[in-house]
């Protein structure tokens, strides 16, 4: 399983003219989401944050090929993205 940091509009990595895209989001806060992908299994996870305990997500919602994960406050956590070499953009793609 390989985990990369997909950095978005607001980011150092942005600032600093590492990514580039069409048109740049306006007004959003910088936030920087780590996704792990097991090419094994065609699986990818999408987290909100660095690290998660076990058992932190309280509730998931199932929708079609993706699984989300909620704490207790009903925040997401993160996703679980099945069928994901289909899904991903290349760059994610490990």
């Amino acid at each position: 399983m390989a985990t990369v940091r997909a950095a978005l509009a607001g980011s150092h990595e942005a600032k600093e003219g590492l990514l580039s895209w069409d048109d740049a989001p306006s007004g959003r806060r910088a936030r920087t989401v780590y996704v792990s992908v097991d090419q094994e299994h065609d699986l990818a996870y999408v987290s909100m944050r660095h690290e998660m305990s076990p058992g932190e997500a309280v509730r998931q919602v199932e929708a079609g090929d993706v699984i989300l994960d909620y704490g207790e406050t009903g925040r997401l956590l993160g996703l679980e993205i099945m069928n994901a070499a289909a899904v991903l953009p290349p760059e994610l793609r490990l």
